[in-house]
């Protein structure tokens, strides 16, 4: 398991389903137990920033359903994305040709058409990822698949970015 756990910071229950406006509240919640403008001394205004910086930390994690996702395969057993760096042979291969894509993309009409695209095939693999999650504890081979659809769906959030930052270079330079 990770150094800590932002479930058990946040006081929420290690699933994937987590309602945005509970977790929002338990996090405000022991931000303010524990804000730094409450504390006595050095030592524990120290203390309240690195506990606030966690509870920060884990919030950003819960948020984000690739995260989320992560931190429950991991606690689950799943291995980590330096430890399985498998993928889908026909994403890694569709990856080649889509970053050809957007490099060669001259107008702004083609970087829409290849977001589009790649938007559509995040969304699938992120309900992927989300079946997976929803499924944890699973069978070692159930972990293995996860790993690989969240390894994918990350690839496919680079390819996204990629678009997005030569979108924005091309307007930057126009």
């Amino acid at each position: 398991m990770d150094e800590f756990d932002p479930f058990a910071l946040l006081g929420v229950a290690p699933v994937f389903d987590l309602a945005a406006d509970a977790l929002r509240r338990n996090w405000l919640l022991r931000a303010r137990q524990v804000h730094p403008d409450r504390a006595r001394s050095d030592d524990e205004r120290a203390r309240a920033l690195r506990l606030a910086a966690r509870l920060n930390d884990a919030y950003a994690a819960l948020r984000d359903p690739l995260t989320r996702a992560d931190r429950l395969l991991t606690r689950a057993g799943g291995a980590s994305a330096s430890d399985e760096r498998g993928i889908d042979a026909g994403l890694l291969a569709d990856s080649l040709d889509l970053r050809e894509a957007i490099s060669e993309a001259h107008s702004p009409g083609d970087a829409v058409a290849l977001r589009a695209g790649l938007a559509a095939r995040l969304a699938e693999a992120l309900a992927r990822v989300a079946d997976g999650a929803r499924a944890l504890p699973g069978d070692p081979e159930q972990r293995v698949a996860l790993r690989r659809a969240l390894n994918g769906a990350t690839l496919l959030q680079r390819l996204l970015a990629q678009i997005d930052g030569a979108q924005e270079s091309d307007v930057r330079h126009a």
